[in-house]
């Protein structure tokens, strides 16, 4: 729906978790009128599930609840990001949210980010002078925000959807509740990982354990569930302790791979806890279930201190 030439444009985009700041910050440095999205509240997932189709994944519940909420801040521009990977529903996600929004009366224009990004930033009249600088900055940012200090005696590695894995209202905050009770975690899709392979720099990364991914599925996955399996196998390999694998309880492509994950685990012989979240999930029972994976594995490494 297009918007009247003399409104204020003001924009806004989904939570990325602890990326969300940074996001912010990015469209600021290029002189974009931005609102930063609503805090994702129970009202949020309320919303989104109200006016979402039944069958869908939280991710587009949690995404349209802040939009319907920013839209009714006076948000008149959405951004979305819609090049998924594969088959995954992903990609169409920005047509069921713009027919379902303007079904709800709203008048707002959606922009997709697609690759080339040269393409978006016209559309959302970029300052072109700043972008080196807001490119610079923004890198800078995610590579700090990534390397940050854990000081936990217990390394999990986390796999599964990716935003699931990468915005906390989505899986109730694993990351810290895990830092809470004496646990590092790293999240084998991270922000740098999209920008790395858009520019071919992880070409010949975890290429072995690529290999023998493709042998426990020679065949072609949707989403990033083949990112999942041979993460899976990274993780198994190397210093960790133990897999966390979130999703959505109704995510396919993680589905699928679901079973093949847990026998990878079980021939590595690493703990595995397997979350699955939707709207009525009990954070209480996701609380009992990281504590006693966690307690699991200090017992299996020898002493209830974990050390």
């Amino acid at each position: 729906m297009a918007l009247p030439t003399q409104m204020e444009k003001i924009y806004t985009f989904p939570h990325v978790g602890r990326y969300t700041p940074i996001i912010a910050n990015f469209f600021r440095d290029l002189d974009v009128n931005i609102l930063d999205p609503p805090p994702i509240t129970k009202k949020t997932v309320e919303l989104g599930a109200k006016y979402s189709p039944e069958m869908i994944c939280l991710p587009y519940k949690l995404v349209l609840g802040t939009f319907i909420e920013a839209i009714e801040k006076g948000v008149n521009n959405l951004i979305l990001a819609s090049a998924g990977n594969g088959t995954c529903r992903f990609e169409n996600f920005y047509i069921l949210m713009q027919q379902q929004l303007e079904e709800m009366g709203y008048d707002f224009n959606l922009i997709t980010i697609r690759w080339p990004y040269l393409r978006f930033l016209k559309e959302i009249k970029a300052n072109k002078r700043k972008i080196p600088f807001a490119v610079k900055n923004i890198i800078k940012n995610i590579i700090k925000i990534e390397d940050e200090k854990q000081n936990g005696h217990i390394n999990i590695g986390v796999v599964g959807e990716v935003y699931t894995m990468m915005e906390d209202a989505a899986n109730m905050y694993v990351r810290e509740k895990l830092k809470m009770i004496g646990a590092n975690t790293d999240m084998s899709l991270k922000l740098s990982t999209f920008l790395k392979n858009k520019f071919r720099l992880l070409f010949s990364s975890k290429r072995e354990e690529r290999r023998e991914a493709k042998k426990w599925m020679p065949e072609k996955l949707a989403g990033h569930a083949f990112d999942t399996l041979y993460n899976t196998i990274w993780y198994c390999k190397n210093n960790y302790e133990g897999i966390l694998f979130v999703k959505p309880f109704i995510c396919a492509p993680e589905n699928t791979v679901e079973p093949i994950i847990q026998r990878i685990c079980k021939k590595y012989k690493k703990p595995l806890l397997i979350l699955n979240f939707d709207e009525n999930i009990s954070e209480q029972n996701i609380n009992t279930r990281l504590e006693a994976f966690i307690e699991c594995i200090k017992i299996k490494k020898g002493g209830s201190d974990g050390k």
